[in-house]
């Protein structure tokens, strides 16, 4: 809760609940975040790792490998570096925009 963090998540590691500020910098194998909310952040994910449900202004950096989301609600936006994708809830009020860059 409130600006807590957790570094690394391995094997078969699990967080129930994120809340408030909460960070997880890394998580790789099969770990798993339950559920995030507030403006909670996940910075990496890896290999099969899963965040199940994600609600709020909740954010995950960067997916790698076969790591998934399974559910989003709210604001909450997740970049899947490894397919080139971002995805947002489908309540998000967010547009994605895509930048040109002028010629001078």
């Amino acid at each position: 809760r409130d600006n807590s963090t957790v570094q690394n998540m391995r094997g078969n590691s699990t967080v129930q609940d994120m809340m408030g500020n909460s960070t997880v910098q890394d998580m790789w194998g099969n770990s798993t975040v339950q559920d995030m909310w507030g403006n909670s952040t996940v910075q990496d994910m890896r290999d099969n790792s899963t965040v199940q449900n994600m609600r709020g202004n909740s954010t995950v950096q960067d997916m790698w490998g076969n790591s998934t989301v399974q559910n989003m609600w709210g604001n909450s936006i997740s970049r899947d570096s490894g397919n080139k994708k971002i995805k947002i809830s489908s309540e998000c009020d967010y547009e994605i925009v895509k930048e040109e860059n002028k010629k001078s």
